[in-house]
């Protein structure tokens, strides 16, 4: 049987070396064919193992071929300009660089399997914005490219529309691109989905919807890689990174306290999770939200706010622990048994536990009903609630007979 080297290589039975697994397999045959002494046998796949060998070397040829084919053809519909462009860019030449992206635009370089989707029209955009400084161009090229579907160019043309750089200032037309951007999957970034929540949020360039603006904010909470993608553009030191991405997190939750603070359009106002938000954005230093809980009447201090987490999670144990022997006594009254299987009972104080620490953080609704059940489980550990009464073993086999 052929085996694969480290080196990607295929070694036959003889100890031969092929590069094609085919090659390999043709002389294990050949090689089985020949220790039995049917030599006419050990010919043919002799013959095929060298065919089979001069077939991939064939084949690898043509490939390199239809690689040189394509790139030429690249080359030719404007990749050479393209390239030269993108160099003259480089050494901040960027006349020169504007003038090679036109030609290599003109000789039909976008639609190239090589750019995909991406159009050069945004290269044209980014010297102009960032060489030149020609803002007007520069949103010229940034729309043409936005309207030939490049998702880096529908961000910028938002941007230009909502600060009316290079253009007239239009919320409308910023609120559509920046939702293209948005919803442009798997191409979605940080600033664009910001951007449609609070534009939801606000009734800006769109009728108001508080509904859809925690839907959007919600993602960004939900997908932190795009955070992580946001600080990683924006800073290349990762102490940075880490800190910017702590910073923009903590304006996300503070835009998402204040929807649930206010209510709106298909969201009634829910204290509860606003202050839950606004704690969150205290926690990664945002001092807005700081100033907002102040305004509900909580003082902040991320001390206490530490000291209340160590708490919640103890309270969560203790509770964890109470519920999962109130849990133990239903099982015994209805079974019979001695006790709660250990698994069972391990898997119920993990899934209690986390369950009483968001209740006592949040002080929801059902934090009550935890704290009666795990109430009772105590009381029954320490014999003020009796043992559940059991059928006898008598009783049960009576029950069986009848």
């Amino acid at each position: 049987m052929a085996i694969k080297q480290a080196d990607g290589k295929w070694k036959s039975n003889s100890g031969q070396v092929f590069d094609d697994h085919g090659t390999a397999a043709n002389a294990d045959k050949a090689y089985a064919a020949s220790s039995k002494g049917n030599a006419s046998e050990a010919l043919i796949e002799g013959a095929g193992a060298i065919f089979s060998g001069i077939g991939s070397a064939i084949e690898n040829a043509i490939d390199a071929q239809l690689d040189k084919a394509k790139y030429k053809a690249y080359l030719e519909r404007g990749g050479a300009e393209y390239i030269e462009a993108n160099n003259a860019e480089k050494r901040g030449d960027y006349y020169a660089a504007i003038n090679l992206y036109k030609k290599a635009f003109d000789k039909g370089v976008d639609n190239t399997q090589e750019r995909g989707s991406l159009s050069t029209l945004y290269d044209i955009a980014e010297c102009y914005r960032d060489g030149l400084k020609n803002d007007v161009e520069a949103f010229n090229y940034f729309k043409k490219a936005a309207d030939k579907s490049d998702h880096r160019a529908y961000y910028h043309t938002a941007v230009c529309y909502r600060d009316g750089i290079g253009t007239t200032k239009d919320d409308e037309k910023a609120f559509e691109y920046f939702k293209k951007s948005a919803d442009d999957e798997p191409q979605v970034d940080f600033d664009s989905i910001l951007a449609v929540g609070l534009s939801y949020r606000d009734g800006i360039g769109v009728e108001k919807n508080t509904d859809l603006a925690i839907k959007y904010l919600s993602i960004l909470d939900r997908d932190r890689s795009l955070a992580s993608r946001y600080a990683s553009s924006n800073s290349k030191d990762r102490s940075e990174q880490d800190l910017l991405m702590v910073i923009e997190m903590g304006k996300v939750f503070n835009h998402l306290a204040i929807c649930y603070r206010d209510g709106g359009p298909g969201v009634e106002p829910d204290d509860n999770q606003a202050i839950r938000y606004f704690k969150r954005a205290a926690e990664n230093k945002n001092k807005e939200a700081v100033a907002n809980l102040a305004e509900m009447g909580i003082k902040y201090s991320a001390t206490a706010e530490g000291a209340n987490t160590f708490l919640s999670w103890l309270c969560g144990i203790v509770c964890a622990i109470g519920i999962t022997l109130f849990v133990n006594w239903v099982y015994v009254l209805i079974t019979g048994a001695d006790k709660l299987p250990l698994i069972a009972s391990l898997l119920s104080i993990v899934i209690f536990g986390v369950i009483a620490f968001n209740a006592t953080r949040n002080r929801n609704k059902i934090t009550l009903i935890l704290l009666a059940l795990a109430v009772f489980g105590w009381l029954y550990l320490f014999d003020i609630i009796p043992e559940p009464k059991r059928a006898s073993s008598t009783q049960i086999e009576q029950t069986e007979i009848e």
